[in-house]
């Protein structure tokens, strides 16, 4: 990128995360983050900035998803379903999925008529379509 310079007391060794392990050590590491670093709590209890930031996401995506009109939408990874509250009622099948059974027992759209919830890794899709069949949906988020 021309132009572009890292700032000198950036140093961008220690910005980077360990990578995440996979399987079971995958389970373990996605509850724990979300007991610290859970969105549900940052759009609620964060800065204005993160709660405006959240919204304004959540809109767009909603937006973007009612244009598209889909019959059939996954939601991969939608920890407690938030950003389905928005979209839900527009979309006849919806299936949320997410790592971590907790947080997907949050979801405030998971009763709703056309709704199912999955548990389910997504570095490791085997159960959706094993559940699913490959090319259920219309929209995958």
């Amino acid at each position: 990128m021309t132009g572009w310079r890292q700032h000198p007391a950036v140093d961008t060794a220690t910005l980077s995360q360990p990578a995440a392990p996979s399987g079971e050590g995958l389970k373990a590491w996605n509850a724990a983050l979300n007991e610290t670093h859970a969105m549900a709590t940052l759009r609620t209890e964060g800065g204005w900035i993160v709660r405006y930031l959240e919204a304004r996401r959540r809109r767009l995506i909603v937006d973007a998803i009612r244009a598209l009109a889909p019959q059939r939408l996954i939601d991969v990874g939608c920890e407690d379903g938030w950003l389905a509250e928005g979209y839900a009622r527009h979309v006849p099948a919806v299936v949320l999925s997410d790592i971590d059974a907790s947080v997907l027992g949050k979801s405030q759209v998971a009763a709703r008529s056309g709704v199912r919830v999955i548990e389910a890794d997504a570095t490791q899709p085997t159960a959706l379509l094993d559940e699913l069949g490959e090319g259920w949906a219309d929209v995958v988020l």
